[in-house]
C-alpha cells in the first residue's frame, strides 16, 4: 500500500508522539519500581495518566484520517457517508484530547 504524502505526515507525527509517550511512561514506571537507581525521583503523576490515556484518541484519529485519504475520488454515495463518519470521529478525538 502506497501512502499519500498527507498520510505519511500523519503517521510519522503519530509515531513520534507515541514513542515519546511510551518512553516517558517507561521512565516513570522504572523510577517508581526502582529499576533505574539514578531515576528514583521519577514517580508516576496524574498528568502521566492523562498522557498515557491520550494514546487511544491519537491512534484512533490517525486511523480515521488515513482511511479518509485512502478513499477513492470521486466519492460514491456510500463512500461519502463513510467519509462524513470518519471526519466526525476524527473531530471527536480532538475534543477528547
Amino acid at each position: 500500500m502506497v501512502w499519500a504524502p498527507e498520510e505519511t505526515q500523519i503517521v510519522v507525527a503519530a509515531a513520534i508522539c507515541t514513542l515519546q509517550v511510551l518512553i516517558r511512561s517507561f521512565v516513570r514506571i522504572g523510577g517508581t519500581m526502582k529499576w533505574f537507581p539514578t531515576l528514583q525521583q521519577q514517580t508516576w503523576h496524574a498528568d502521566d495518566s492523562w498522557m498515557a490515556a491520550s494514546l487511544f484518541p491519537l491512534l484512533l484519529r490517525t486511523f480515521c484520517m488515513c482511511w479518509n485519504f485512502s478513499l477513492e475520488k470521486p466519492l460514491s454515495q456510500e463512500d461519502e457517508e463513510l467519509f462524513q463518519k470518519l471526519v466526525m470521529t476524527a473531530r471527536l478525538t480532538y475534543a477528547m484530547l
